[in-house]
């Protein structure tokens, strides 16, 4: 170690110096009168830093050598004199290795240096290893071959929940000379898909099929440490489509023809639950912007359920928002309290209704807007049936989806009428795939898939 203010006892004689050190070792000899005894040039917070390093018992780890203490401020001086065994800051004149008192000072000698970078290197290979042996491990667990299915083969709602995800997802066409695949790409790394919640399910779904399996090129983060790599997260995975897939079948994707009508009646019961689930997220957002809260009962979910086979979505929208607005009121001039409220909002739904009916009142239709709708029922509309929104406005049932059939896909107006649906704005995606949180979104949720 360079002294820089070593200079200062160049008069003194070693044996001088050692009476320096004694004397300044003594808290009963103040530092002033140790520099005027010895005509040392420095200020009294100096002396401990211009002594020479004291040789100590313990050695270097890479040279053997002793290794020296430089004092620094007395109180520590005074106090290493009377115990070695305190922790100081050391050094080795040979080789320059420091060993510091305080852990978060590193020592930064050449042999330091190559043992730092031996144990990087060491643990970048250990790292490699695991990362093969986790890749490896994907690969013996989900590089099974699944057979090989026919579009045709699918039941209408697995075709419905695989076009659904092929159209809303990252999905990628490989090309092999003659042959294709279709690749599902992680869903999360695309804004527009990762907060699609329908879509997680629906690949739920497919996988528990076999329609789509786990790609053994999924990326290890995919996977949950625990139970590693049983249990991954949806929209991490990568997948592999088990369709087989042909020009003609890209060719249905792209042209909105997976379906005909036959799938179309069996798809109708889905068809509704997604009109039902459109209509209890919106008739929610009517509820939270008046400060009410959605209770959801089986009695009174059963009732506002077979609103579905006697009203259109847009009359059941309209009966939803005139319930908001009646209660919404009632809590404002406090003639009702917002726990009952909330609690009866969705059955007063099926008893305006009722009421209606016995009074002769007409039930309106409510406006729809287009990029207002649930992902999952714009894309039912528009890909599964091929048909404008304005659906909307009448039952769905099979005999009015006959007729929409006649209407809209006859060979007079196939060229016109069934291209006459909107398409919504890329700004508005968000919004179609909006959700609930919490408890309700959980009950929806199980309403929608049947559970």
């Amino acid at each position: 170690m360079i002294n820089k203010f070593a200079d200062k006892l160049d008069h003194l004689t070693p044996d001088q110096v050692n009476e320096v050190m004694e004397l300044f070792a003594d808290p009963s000899i103040k530092v002033k009168e140790i520099l005027e005894a010895y005509n040392i040039d420095v200020s009294a917070c100096y002396l401990g830093r211009i002594l020479p390093p004291i040789k100590t018992d313990k050695v270097c780890e890479y040279c053997g050598q002793p290794m020296y203490y430089q004092p620094s401020g007395r109180e520590n001086f005074i106090a290493f004199k009377q115990d070695s065994d305190i922790k100081v800051d050391l050094f080795c004149k040979n080789c320059n290795h420091h060993v510091y008192k305080y852990l978060s000072r590193k020592c930064t000698c050449e042999n330091c240096t190559q043992k730092t970078q031996k144990l990087i290197q060491k643990a970048a290979e250990e790292r490699a290893l695991q990362q093969q042996q986790k890749i490896q491990l994907i690969q013996d667990v989900y590089g099974k071959t699944y057979p090989i299915l026919q579009f045709e083969e699918l039941s209408p709602v697995g075709r419905f929940k695989l076009v659904y995800v092929l159209q809303n997802s990252p999905a990628v066409v490989d090309t092999n000379g003659d042959s294709f695949s279709i690749v599902i790409n992680p869903i999360e790394n695309e804004a527009v898909f990762a907060n699609d919640n329908i879509l997680s399910d629906f690949i739920v779904d497919l996988v528990g099929d076999h329609i789509i399996s786990i790609s053994p090129q999924s990326s290890i983060d995919a996977f949950e440490k625990e139970n590693f790599p049983h249990t991954g997260f949806v929209k991490k995975l990568q997948y592999t489509v088990n369709i087989k897939v042909d020009s003609a079948f890209l060719l249905r994707l792209r042209t909105n023809s997976c379906f005909n009508i036959s799938d179309k009646i069996m798809l109708m019961d889905t068809y509704k639950a997604t009109i039902y689930y459109d209509l209890m997220c919106k008739f929610n957002q009517m509820l939270q912007k008046r400060n009410l809260t959605l209770y959801i009962s089986d009695d009174a979910d059963a009732k506002f359920k077979s609103l579905l086979d006697k009203l259109s979505y847009s009359q059941i929208l309209y009966l939803c928002n005139k319930v908001a607005m009646y209660f919404s009121d009632k809590v404002l001039t406090g003639c009702m309290t917002h726990d009952f409220a909330s609690k009866v909002v969705l059955m007063n739904v099926s008893k305006f209704y009722e009421r209606s009916i016995s009074s002769g009142w007409e039930i309106y239709r409510r406006n729809v807007d287009v990029n207002s709708l649930n992902h999952d029922l714009y894309f039912f509309i528009d890909t599964v049936f091929n048909l404008p929104i304005s659906i909307l406005d009448e039952i769905a049932s099979v005999e009015n989806l006959k007729k929409w059939e006649e209407k809209y896909h006859s060979s007079d107006n196939s060229s016109s009428d069934s291209n006459t649906s909107v398409e919504p704005s890329a700004s508005a995606e968000n919004e179609k795939s909006t959700v609930l949180d919490g408890e309700i979104d959980t009950e929806l949720r199980r309403q929608y898939n049947g559970k």
